[in-house]
């Protein structure tokens, strides 16, 4: 029991290993490539998306067929050859590749690490504690990536692919714990055939799966989905290039200090956080389009960003108790719940690409007003038959 406890701490040190340290620092190092416009960083990002967006299910039923572990092994493979993309980089298409192979590699964790370690904790008798021991464990990686995100800028200074460097060499470190992980004793794998699969979409339909994971898409993949114009906005309203890092770093901290407390936060029931949050992040992209001081736009970005990262496990949670109909699928529910995230990042991504060329600001508007209008008419189909007792 001892040795399978242990694994806890591997998953910990692979998603310490897995967070992207750098990407305040990619939007502007792919500008300073030649032939590169501000509209690309939309396009390549959406590129990656898509990518996501055809792997995500499969990638979860995959996942659930060879077992959590192997997944997660290529996962981190996909990781490593993205930075390798990435270091090597000399043109736009390089950029597309790296993001391709990032994408990759979340569509493989996304769902398997959660089930992994749902699964885990049942066979240590520690089910009930999902939402904490994730919770704790994310914030405390978030501490370590914002020292990382804060320092990396500086080594912009000796070289702009420096930081790439340093994030491949804790990628590949990061492959190691997952090979090192104890087989548990209890099996879940899904049955190789579809009759499975056919049976678990019939059971998740009539129970508010899909308008759930519709809201929750938007409420994310908005988020994500803009999140490479938020740097280059930044620098443009004068913020120094050096303190990009900083913003990312310290959200990190803001994720750790609440992701350390968010158990607490779902007392209050999922239906009102989310209702709160409609609100909460709609305002946030309206506020960055109508100020003007980098560092008021800057510490909105840090709080809003804290915050949305440290409260993500509450609803993976969520559809987790009430949506994982079968044991085996676990990784193939949450991939579906991704997949929708993904596709609606990918529109984001790509539409606002269009909008940026003329007016960061007006993009950044569009998004909040669009953002609570789509938000607003989807939480009046869930509320009742969705979140009754919630």
């Amino acid at each position: 029991m001892m040795n399978l406890k242990s694994n806890i701490s591997k998953i910990f040190l692979f998603e310490l290993s897995q967070r992207r340290a750098f990407m305040p620092i990619l939007s502007i190092f792919f500008l300073t490539l030649p032939n590169t416009t501000a509209n690309q960083i939309g396009l390549y990002s959406g590129i990656g998306f898509i990518v996501g967006f055809l792997l995500e299910i499969p990638s979860g039923y995959i996942s659930d067929l060879i077992g959590h572990k192997k997944a997660l092994i290529i996962s981190k493979v996909s990781m490593i050859l993205s930075m390798l993309a990435y270091v090597l980089a000399n043109n736009f298409w390089m950029i597309v590749l790296g993001s391709s192979l990032l994408s990759v590699s979340i569509a493989f964790m996304s769902g398997t690490k959660e089930a992994y370690m749902h699964n885990l904790l049942i066979e240590l008798k520690r089910e009930k504690d999902f939402t904490k021991i994730m919770s704790k464990m994310s914030a405390n990686v978030s501490l370590f990536a914002a020292f990382l995100a804060i320092s990396l800028p500086f080594f912009t200074q000796i070289n702009m692919r420096l930081p790439l460097f340093i994030n491949l060499g804790i990628d590949v470190l990061g492959l190691i714990p997952l090979l090192l992980l104890v087989k548990p004793k209890l099996k879940f794998k899904a049955k190789k055939d579809l009759k499975q699969l056919s049976k678990f979409f019939k059971a998740i339909k009539g129970t508010g799966f899909y308008s759930t994971s519709i809201f929750v898409g938007i409420l994310g993949g908005f988020m994500i989905g803009i999140s490479g114009y938020r740097f280059v906005y930044l620098q443009e309203l004068g913020l120094p290039v050096i303190l990009v890092g900083t913003i990312m770093g310290f959200s990190r901290f803001i994720w750790f200090a609440l992701g350390n407390n968010i158990h607490h936060i779902e007392k209050f029931g999922i239906k009102k956080i989310l209702f709160f949050e409609i609100f909460l992040f709609s305002a946030s992209f309206i506020l960055a389009a109508v100020l003007s001081n980098p560092y008021i736009v800057a510490i909105m970005f840090i709080l809003i960003n804290g915050y949305f990262w440290s409260r993500n496990m509450l609803i993976k949670s969520f559809f987790l108790k009430n949506f994982a109909s079968n044991p085996n699928l676990k990784a193939t529910m949450l991939s579906i719940k991704g997949q929708v995230q993904v596709i609606i990042q990918a529109i984001c991504a790509f539409a606002i690409s269009f909008v940026m060329i003329y007016s960061y600001k007006l993009g950044f508007g569009l998004i909040g007003v669009l953002y609570f209008i789509l938000l607003l008419i989807v939480f009046q189909f869930i509320k009742k038959k969705v979140f009754v007792n919630a």
